[in-house]
């Protein structure tokens, strides 16, 4: 960053910290920085900056880091609840990024500072995390560090069974003994005891602890006696930054947003066809994408990033493929929305085949770094219009790069002349050789011009970019329609077959050859990928769909043209196909994710897929001096529903949304003429009037997820959004899932209660001396929801190595009450 970049950013950060008091909002002061990529990535695995080291924080150091090198994932910022917030911003980000991102980071701040139940958390915790790495440190160069390791996978796995309500140090008070209850009997009965002492009163029995309790952590590193001074500290440490992150979790639907598809997904914009993170960095306004009718498109209203998110990409049949977050929703053949967490190998998903939206606006090609002298005579276009999209086409298939200039591959004379007569209408002079090498002729086009070198390499096409990583350069993609198709025909040219077997293209760039599927998918010609072989794709068009293409686009190749023309005259019927594919592969990932918000139509096409947009649920900067493509709009809250572990069919975004709306409107006065709210006796609610925005602060203070969709997620809302409860049942041998219950208040119950205990399991001890035998008693408070087993079993293994005696749990298994014990190694369970 330079110094000019370093003092706009701190001037934008002034205006949007004061724009940010002016709503309303009180965040911590925050200090940036700006970070590059590794740092950012290294501070995301380890959850706090300077944190004591495991290889669990290193193996997702290496898993982000690497998605972030590939292209696939990327975090734009992280800021952390302290008193100043620490916020860290990624250097490669530009300068309208980071403004957003500042903004985001100023919601976050606010509500660390406000919300209730961060109100107890550590604001120092930073500098406690570094000194516990220190301790730590101590302690692996005392004890060695694969000892120290191994103690620490063991507190790690049952760190989430703490009891927030508890103090941070020590054990929860014990309550008083109460005093001996006076005799029973007769007044004097002490006389009788004047001859001999008073016989002593049976001791009670002592009960560690005397009640159940909830803290597990809390509880082994006081009781267990076989931990040493050392280990004790180390529950402690690790206690202490679960309670900094428990609100955190307690609260990720409020403080949170979510988003859909991954930055690499191609999407319909009336301002051509964009990656999805670039549509996100530059915020182009006014935009439009297509929503999957032909022609037909609607404006975007907001834009949307959730950064290391667990995705899920499906590919279909015929190769086209979109990654996305598990609630993320694509539109089904029988016309239903359906998770890609749902999805199923078989399903079928509907495609835009058509949408027909293009840009209109002409693209400015680049201007040359440097002019030659000798070169002055070149006269290139200034915009990318059809002759120069041909050869930037026919380029990417059969061009080289040379130090001086350009070439040119081709066995067809009519190539040749096409090619050299563009070149010199140009002011270019081409140099053309017949070259005929193992009976193989072919010309090969030397154009020694730094000029058109420079302005090919400044399109995107690099030298440095092989066959495996070749693409269609961004700036046709943006082009209007006649542009993308003469660039298509030129590279159908170079590089594709036409005859009996339809259109066949043939790359070894898997990102080329999806692009050209989604870009064909636009015009109406549907295509197929097949898997690679030996390093290479194709792409072939074949039955209705090659007369589409010959009809739209075509070949520029005379004898191309003509075997693709006898191959529609030789089939007079072509067998139906519909624009629907069925699901072949699933895969689970973590990506960046991208949204929009979309106007009317609420939804978009991307990768050939329709998709159902979400809604961005922060409000920061208004009214700020943005040009129009910067302007954004934000929620000062971030709402977003997650179904944990649930078979809710839930739209996490859109619910998030609808309810803080709905609190707003409420709260305003705009109520339904046929909604009545009424209390708990049937008494109508009279709401009072301009005071949602109050009351949206008043949420943000107050409320945990739990509370938040328990006191806000009303009938109407679930009657609107189509909520349900679903269960298993067998149906000819099969478990299907149907719907269970369609009360809303049954709805908005179960979906409270898969939040409680912030979604782990609720255990209590029972008794640290169960039998006499110094042996833990554990009970699951079952809710329903059984124990994942795989890991149950392996953090009572670990539950023996940090007590020292065996450890049994009381669960419930198949309907059934059974207790299961573990003396280090086996597994036992029998019913109780």
């Amino acid at each position: 960053m330079t110094q000019a970049e370093r003092a706009e950013l701190e001037r934008w950060i002034e205006m949007i910290y004061e724009k940010a008091l002016e709503l309303g909002l009180d965040p911590f002061p925050v200090h940036f920085e700006v970070a590059p990529a590794h740092v950012i990535y290294e501070l995301g695995a380890y959850a706090l900056p300077a944190r004591f080291s495991h290889w669990t924080f290193g193996r997702d150091y290496h898993v982000q880091k690497t998605m972030y090198e590939y292209g696939v994932s990327r975090i734009y910022e992280l800021v952390f609840n302290c008193d100043p917030s620490q916020a860290f911003l990624l250097d490669v980000n530009d300068m309208l990024a980071h403004k957003l991102v500042v903004a985001h980071v100023y919601g976050h701040s606010d509500f660390f500072k406000h919300n209730i139940y961060f109100e107890h958390t550590d604001r120092k915790m930073i500098e406690r995390a570094r000194l516990h790495a220190e301790r730590i440190r101590h302690y692996e160069m005392v004890h060695g560090p694969l000892v120290v390791e191994q103690f620490l996978d063991a507190v790690l796995s049952i760190e989430e069974h703490i009891d927030p309500v508890l103090p941070t140090y020590g054990a929860p008070p014990r309550k008083q003994e109460t005093q001996d209850a006076p005799p029973a009997g007769d007044t004097f009965e002490d006389l009788f005891y004047m001859a001999q002492p008073k016989p002593k009163p049976e001791p009670k029995p002592r009960r560690i602890p005397e009640e159940p309790q909830k803290d597990l952590l809390l509880f082994i590193r006081d009781h267990s006696r076989v931990l040493e001074d050392w280990q004790r500290d180390i529950i402690s440490m690790i206690r202490e930054e679960m309670l900094y992150f428990l609100p955190q979790i307690k609260t990720k639907i409020i403080n949170e947003g979510w988003a859909c598809a991954t930055g690499d997904s191609l999407l319909i914009t009336s301002r051509g066809i964009m990656r999805f993170d670039a549509l996100y960095a530059e915020h182009q306004s006014p935009v439009s994408v297509a929503v999957g009718e032909p022609s037909a498109s609607c404006a975007v209203l907001d834009y949307h990033c959730q950064p290391d998110t667990p995705t899920i990409r499906i590919t279909t049949k015929r190769g086209f493929t979109i990654e996305g977050a598990h609630q993320h929703r694509v539109l089904l053949r029988d016309g239903r929305w359906v998770y890609l967490q749902e999805i199923a190998v078989g399903d079928e998903v509907a495609l835009a085949v058509g949408t027909e939206v293009w840009s209109e606006s002409y693209q400015p090609l680049p201007t040359a770094r440097s002019r030659s002298a000798t070169l002055a005579d070149a006269s290139l276009p200034e915009h990318l219009d059809e002759e120069f999209a041909y050869l930037l086409g026919y380029f990417v298939g059969d061009g080289n790069f040379t130090k001086s200039g350009i070439g040119f591959t081709t066995g067809d004379a009519e190539i040749v002349e096409r090619l050299t007569s563009l070149l010199r209408g140009w002011g270019c002079n081409p140099r053309v050789k017949y070259d005929l090498q193992n009976n193989s002729a072919r010309w090969r086009i030397a154009v020694h011009s730094r000029t058109l070198r420079e302005l090919l390499i400044a399109i995107g096409l690099s030298p440095e970019r092989k066959a495996r990583q070749k693409i269609v350069p961004p700036i046709v993609l943006r082009s209007p329609r006649e542009v993308v198709a003469a660039f298509l025909r030129g590279y159908f040219d170079a590089d594709a077959y036409a005859g009996s077997a339809g259109v066949i293209l043939s790359s070894a760039s898997e990102p080329l050859i999806r692009t050209v599927q989604t870009v064909l998918l636009n015009f109406g010609v549907l295509s197929s990928i097949s898997p690679p072989q030996q390093g290479v794709y194709q792409l072939a068009i074949r039955g209705v769909w090659a007369r589409i293409f010959a009809d739209k686009i075509g070949f520029g190749l005379k004898r191309k043209s003509e075997a693709l023309q006898r191959y529609v005259e030789n089939r007079r019927w072509f067998c139906q196909q519909e624009p629907f594919d069925p699901v072949v592969n699933i895969e689970h990932g973590r990506a960046d994710v991208y949204d929009i918000t979309v106007a009317d139509a609420h939804r978009y096409v991307a990768n050939g897929m329709i998709h159902h947009n979400s809604f961005w649920h922060e409000r920061i900067l208004e009214d700020l001096p943005l040009t129009p493509d910067e302007h954004v709009q934000f929620r000062k809250m971030h709402s977003a529903v997650i179904q944990p572990g649930s078979r809710m069919n839930l739209n996490p975004y859109y619910v998030g949304y609808k309810v803080l709306r709905d609190i707003e409107r409420r709260w305003n006065g705009e109520v339904d003429p046929d909604e009545a709210e009424t209390d708990w006796m049937g008494y109508r609610i009279e709401r009072p009037v301009g005071q949602g925005m109050q009351k949206l602060f008043e949420v943000r203070t107050l409320e945990c997820d739990q509370t938040f969709l328990h006191k806000y997620l009303t009938e109407k809302l679930v009657r609107e959004l189509d909520l349900y409860t679903y269960r298993v049942e067998e149906h000819n041998g099969e478990l299907v899932w149907v719907v269970d219950e369609t009360d809303w208040r049954v709805v908005r119950n179960t979906l409270v209660d898969n939040m409680t205990n912030f979604g782990a399991p609720v255990i209590t001890v029972e008794d640290g001396d169960w039998e006499h035998r110094g042996e833990l008693y554990l009970r699951h408070h079952y809710d329903g929801k059984p124990l994942d087993m795989q890991r149950t079993t392996r953090c009572l293994r670990y539950l023996v190595r940090l007590w020292g005696r065996p450890v049994h749990l009381e669960t419930v298994i198949d309907d059934e009450q059974v207790l299961l014990s573990c003396d280090g190694n086996a597994i036992a369970q029998r019913a109780l």
